[in-house]
């Protein structure tokens, strides 16, 4: 049950034609996968790529309503950030209605910042992508495994997920007291 309405439109507009999920199938996945992903995205700037686009694009006001912000819903959360042009309003996503908003509005991956809102200078994990186009995932799984195995032995927690395209990533926490400043 959400607690906010949402209008959801075009359920059955096919996203993903070779696998025939549709709009509504991606939604459902969200809904279920909500309570698993969301302290991932919590308070964190946020990117997404959209249906058939291949850069990113951070997750705000601008990108997510364009021309249409005065029908953004008044219980959308944001925060004040930074890109590289100017300061933005940032939507957060703290909740399974702004997962499933974001969703209706085309975001269908989530790329999460390495900080949160509160200190984004500082970040609480580290990413080592491991990509091998040419080689195939089972190049990539050795790799991570391998690099894992060093982890393990540095006594650092690691955890490997797919970067839903041809590579993984290897996640390992920081305490967010280091700054992305390496000069210090």
């Amino acid at each position: 049950k959400l607690q906010h309405p949402i209008e959801f439109t075009n359920l059955d507009k096919l996203l993903f034609r070779q696998a025939r999920v549709t709009k509504q199938d991606v939604l459902e996945y969200y809904e279920k996968v909500a309570e698993h992903l969301l302290p991932w995205l919590k308070d964190r700037p946020l990117w997404t790529r959209k249906q058939g686009e291949a850069k990113a694009v951070a997750i705000t006001v601008e990108a997510l309503f364009k021309d249409d912000s005065d029908n953004m819903p008044r219980w959308v959360k944001s925060a004040r950030g930074f890109d590289k042009k100017a300061t933005s309003q940032l939507l957060l996503c703290n909740d399974k209605e702004h997962l499933l908003l974001f969703a209706e509005r085309g975001c269908l991956e989530f790329l999460a910042s390495h900080s949160r809102m509160k200190d984004l200078a500082y970040p609480d994990y580290v990413v080592v992508a491991v990509d091998s186009p040419d080689s195939g995932l089972e190049k990539a799984i050795e790799v991570a495994l391998t690099a894992r195995q060093v982890l393990n032995g540095l006594k650092l927690q690691s955890f490997i997920k797919s970067d839903g395209r041809s590579g993984l990533h290897i996640y390992v926490p920081l305490d967010a007291k280091s700054n992305f400043d390496f000069s210090e």
